[in-house]
């Protein structure tokens, strides 16, 4: 008994409305005659609404106004931004390509012709040998010119011949 009167106590001091609501009953109240009025009021509100006519359809300005509306929801709006950014995305990488190669052409135009040959020498075994044909056909006008020999022996001769002493050194 000692425990309730001292819990009374403290919930008295700590918050009045929880002990008054503590002695009310459970439950909600309603209104006296709520569900005995409840079905004309909702009926009065039906009847309220005019019923659909001819003449209040809706005309052409008020379709056109639904049907962008409808444009605007979140699915078609992100939708059309999508394609709206992959069209700007492409139209700036292809044109990003073809501006890089005057920048590009400047800085080779910059460095000498020294430095352009130590660099292809140091790095003659990363390019294709078809770059190199199409540069010689750009210079020559015409394919890359190939000597004309019976056989390989030939052509190892041919290249031996033209190798220095220190080469083949450097070689073996």
């Amino acid at each position: 008994m000692k425990n309730n009167d001292k819990i009374k106590e403290e919930l008295e001091r700590l918050s009045p409305f929880l002990l008054r609501q503590k002695d009310k009953p459970e439950g909600f109240e309603v209104p006296k005659d709520y569900f005995k009025s409840l079905p004309d009021f909702v009926l009065e509100k039906v009847a309220e609404k005019p019923a659909f006519t001819q003449e209040q359809s809706p005309n052409w300005l008020d379709n056109l106004t639904v049907l962008f509306q409808s444009f605007f929801q979140p699915r078609y709006v992100l939708a059309v931004a999508s394609v709206a950014l992959l069209l700007v995305a492409g139209i700036y990488f292809s044109s990003s390509s073809e501006t890089n190669q005057p920048l590009a052409e400047a800085i080779l135009g910059e460095l000498s012709d020294d430095v352009l040959h130590s660099y292809v020498s140091d790095n003659i075994v990363e390019f294709e040998l078809s770059l190199f044909e199409e540069q010689l056909a750009g210079n020559f006008g015409e394919s890359f010119p190939t000597p004309e020999l019976d056989g390989e022996e030939e052509l190892l001769d041919e290249l031996l011949d033209d190798l220095s002493i220190e080469e083949l050194e450097d070689l073996l």
